[in-house]
């Protein structure tokens, strides 16, 4: 045996190799992973996700879980390309357009400002941990960094494997006190799997904070808490594919009709034309409504919650037209989707003088086939609708479709 190989085996030369290797398979610090993980998507030029969405919620006993798949593509400084459940988002510098496969219908509107401004109007909400300031690709990719991070971040000892790819499971808890777990790759250091679990206690923390900080109203916050009290929350994001920096064309950033897509300045519904749909829901104050009441009047329809923004947005426009039509034969129905109390407390904020009815069951809902609010059914005087409106309307396009159907 020559020297050189017996010094490799001495006791002294085997525990100092020993070290070497184990030193290589030491557990990273997890503010290290997590600010190499940010760089990787802060320093991009382009990004890549599909992903699967999990959200299960549990209240009174009673389980419910929804799925939808979110595939996008963003190319700084303005372009976005997203698709989630057949509905399609196509934004550049000069565009943003909406496409939704259920009515076959493209919408056009002038891009935003930012990539950032689509992402918080239009994807956001559906991730959960990004209004809880949760650790978030897309956030990190845009620039974005959350004010209030998370507190503490822990490395669980044990990798292990999503799809195949050697990750680091790290637990972070959040300000607001919710349960977050990300697998990071360990050799690409992006997000392959992002859990948040919310209790309504962590709501009510979060929400206490927005009204110290002045970013929610404390009648607003309540109102919300109210609904959700008793609610637990889990959502898991499965990323399915991701890329950072792939090549992406021009054209996957540029709308191009295809036969069959009508192109419409508001998404409207197949049921112009038809007969009204009759129902009797409950207002406000618990009186009885039936929409055959007001046969031979002009009668508007207006779906909306108190937690859906354009819907606010949109309230003042339809207080101020039934301020001014009342009068000469139009009835304005407002058809709160949530229970009587949030409805009640919603319509005393806002200065509502119209009846607010409650469809906390859906029942008009499901009739109407409203699928996304606000939704304004407008219906002449012998029960045929002549205005199907989804999404914020302007004054003058409902006070033109009001006129027509013989009110002025």
């Amino acid at each position: 045996m020559s020297i050189r190989a017996a010094r490799l085996i001495r006791p002294g030369g085997l525990c100092f190799c020993l070290l070497i290797f184990l030193s290589g398979c030491a557990p990273r610090p997890a503010e290290e992973i997590l600010e190499k993980c940010r760089e990787q998507y802060a320093g991009a030029e382009n990004l890549y996700e599909k992903s699967t969405i999990t959200i299960k919620t549990k209240m009174a006993g009673k389980v419910e879980e929804q799925e939808s798949e979110l595939e996008v593509y963003f190319r700084k400084p303005d372009s976005i390309h997203s698709s989630k459940d057949g509905n399609v988002l196509i934004c550049n510098a000069d565009d943003l357009h909406l496409y939704m496969s259920s009515i076959g219908q493209a919408k056009r509107m002038d891009p935003p400002h930012s990539l950032q401004s689509v992402y918080e109007n239009y994807l956001a909400k559906f991730h959960l941990g990004r209004e809880l300031n949760a650790v978030d690709s897309i956030n990190w990719f845009l620039g974005s960094d959350v004010e209030d991070g998370p507190r503490t971040a822990t490395v669980a000892r044990k990798l292990t494997h999503s799809r195949g790819i050697q990750c680091y499971v790290l637990n972070l808890a959040l300000a607001s006190g919710a349960q977050q777990t990300l697998w990071i790759g360990k050799r690409d250091s992006l997000i392959y799997r992002n859990e948040v679990a919310v209790s309504d206690e962590d709501m009510q923390r979060h929400f206490k904070k927005k009204t110290e900080d002045r970013s929610l109203d404390e009648q607003q916050a309540q109102m919300l808490l109210e609904r959700l009290a008793g609610l637990n929350i889990h959502t898991t994001e499965t990323v399915v594919g991701t890329a950072i920096n792939a090549e992406m064309p021009d054209d996957w950033f540029t709308f191009k009709k295809s036969k069959g897509v009508e192109e419409v300045q508001e998404f409207h519904f197949d049921l112009v034309g038809e007969q009204e749909r009759p129902f009797t829901l409950k207002s406000t104050d618990g009186k009885r409504v039936s929409l055959q009441e007001f046969r031979g009047k002009v009668v508007l329809l207006d779906f909306w919650a108190s937690w859906c923004e354009p819907c606010i947005k949109e309230l003042p426009i339809i207080e101020k037209i039934y301020q001014s039509l009342a009068g000469k034969g139009l009835v304005v129905l407002g058809i709160n989707l949530e229970d009587a109390e949030t409805a009640r407390i919603a319509a005393k904020q806002h200065g509502l003088t119209f009846p607010v009815l409650v469809d906390e069951e859906g029942d008009a809902r499901e009739s109407y086939q409203v699928k996304g609010i606000p939704r304004l059914i407008l219906i002449d005087r012998t029960g045929k609708i002549t205005g199907d409106f989804t999404g914020l309307s302007s004054k003058d396009e409902l006070r033109k479709a009001i006129n027509k159907a013989g009110v002025k």
